[in-house]
């Protein structure tokens, strides 16, 4: 699927490539089964390769070259299928500045978030977030210049901090800066090690190792599993793990679930969240998710600690750079006896990519 200006909605040619291909396997099951000589038209309609074409003359029997024809054809739709909900979930994910994306792409990446909180309490809080990945010059992209305010991955939408103003939500922060390498695909992984400081009042040194990889389930089925090991000087060793599956219910909506876990030597415990997403596109500018999650640790058992509904929607305003967000959301947690605590976010974002 082609994206054009951050497009989530899938190319018409492609949907009638898919419906010729069926129409074609239609016609030629008559012909297998009464085992008639078909025509060289269609003959070179439905090969795909000069190799599986009978030559002029050829007694090679039309059941042999019928059934491998069918089979190729039959093939085709599945391939067809598998790559385009691959690129539908990864339009969805670049639309929607998923971390997936910034992680998967290949030049130099900046995103800078801004978002202002209403709640029950009488002041809005503000909260914010810059990530990065530059290529540096002359490395084949094998090398990035990575900073963000913030490396971990679980809990993120429930344990954001929020202060007063935007100028104590950007001095609050840590910041931490390394470099990134790119060691290549080995048997479907894809794998990046970094290492870098934690940029605060005292420094903290930090390595990362992490694989991804794709899984075609089936032909309406896709996976997504991403492991990263890391070890900070002040905290010890940690480990993530995150696994998604994502399954195209038709041209506008997506259905997501995501379970994560993350480990650290500190807590000697378990984050886990498992999070469902329906994501639908209203327009080629706008899309929205509905989101249905749990959160829970493993001290001294597994429990619920969080649970999460929440909707976003986003839409692009200008160019490919500016979007915004409205995000209603509704968090029940343990602390509060589960009592609803309810939130309303405007989120204004800046994506830059080269």
């Amino acid at each position: 699927m082609q994206l054009r200006k951050h497009s989530i909605q899938v190319p018409v040619q492609t949907a009638r490539q898919l419906i010729s291909s069926i129409f074609i396997v239609c016609s030629l099951i008559p012909g297998l089964l009464t085992a008639q000589e078909a025509d060289t038209t269609d003959t070179n309609r439905i090969t795909s390769s000069p190799s599986s074409t009978p030559e002029p003359g050829s007694d090679r029997e039309l059941p042999l070259f019928g059934s491998e024809a069918v089979l190729l054809l039959l093939d085709q739709p599945q391939k067809f299928i598998s790559s385009n909900l691959h690129g539908m979930t990864k339009s969805l994910d670049e639309f929607f500045s998923d971390e997936k994306a910034e992680y998967e792409s290949n030049g130099s990446y900046i995103r800078m978030t801004g978002d202002m909180v209403f709640s029950k309490l009488e002041n809005p809080g503000f909260a914010g977030d810059i990530k990065g990945r530059i290529e540096l010059p002359n490395t084949q992209k094998k090398l990035k210049l990575v900073f963000e305010s913030d490396p971990a991955e679980a809990r993120e939408e429930l344990e954001r901090p929020i202060d007063n103003n935007p100028l104590d939500a950007a001095q609050d922060k840590s910041y931490f800066a390394g470099i990134e390498r790119l060691w290549g695909e080995f048997t479907h992984w894809k794998f990046r090690s970094s290492l870098g400081l934690k940029l605060s009042s005292r420094l903290d040194s930090f390595v990362r190792l992490r694989a991804n990889r794709d899984y075609d389930i089936s032909e309406k089925w896709n996976a997504y599993l991403r492991n990263t090991l890391y070890w900070f000087d002040s905290s010890g060793p940690g480990f993530d793990s995150s696994l998604e599956f994502d399954h195209a219910l038709n041209q506008t909506l997506t259905f997501r679930s995501a379970v994560s876990g993350g480990w650290t030597e500190e807590n000697e415990y378990w984050e886990l969240s498992q999070v469902f997403s329906l994501t639908q596109t209203l327009a080629e500018r706008e899309a929205i998710i509905y989101q249905a999650g749990v959160y829970g640790i493993s001290e001294p058992r597994v429990y619920a600690t969080d649970y999460l509904l929440q909707a976003r929607y986003r839409r692009q305003l200008r160019s490919d750079y500016l979007f915004l967000e409205l995000i209603p959301k509704v968090q029940y947690p343990r602390t509060d006896d589960f009592a609803p605590f309810y939130s309303f976010t405007v989120r204004l974002e800046m994506v830059f990519k080269g």
